[in-house]
């Protein structure tokens, strides 16, 4: 192996390190894009459970209710942007995959034609090697 080929596996070993953080940063983020929009689901359901409740009530009661469904809609409300950075953060760690797996593609593609260069350079110096007259030998006394 030459010192082409030991460098290109170190940054093979690298770029494959990053693609493992980013796969781990990827999954972070669609975790928590997945919690936040199951909040949200779970508010919007408190929500229409309050709203659509058939029964008769009290004024009381039906302030009570008034408050908790405008509050789980601000709470709703409130967790949007929450969402919509989980979604963008999200997206961005999957382009970043993306790329990442694309440099150790690139970087693979390049050490199997480096090993092929090499090998065939072996070749040819053994072909050579083979095909030169060989020096006579003195007899040895």
């Amino acid at each position: 192996m030459t010192r082409r080929s030991q460098r290109l596996r170190r940054v093979l070993r690298k770029y494959e390190l990053d693609a493992r953080m980013v796969r781990l940063e990827t999954a972070k983020a669609e975790r928590e894009r997945n919690a936040l929009s199951a909040t949200a689901r779970r508010l919007d359901a408190a929500r229409s459970g309050i709203l659509f409740e058939n029964r008769a009530m009290t004024g009381d009661q039906l302030a009570a209710l008034g408050e908790w469904s405008e509050r789980l809609l601000a709470a709703s409300i409130a967790i949007q942007p929450s969402i919509q950075n989980a979604e963008v953060t999200f997206r961005e760690a999957v382009q970043d995959m993306r790329q990442a797996k694309g440099r150790v593609e690139r970087i693979e593609e390049r050490i199997l034609r480096t090993s092929r260069i090499e090998d065939r350079l072996r070749e040819d110096r053994t072909a050579i090697g083979k095909s030169l007259p060989k020096a006579k030998q003195e007899p040895q006394p």
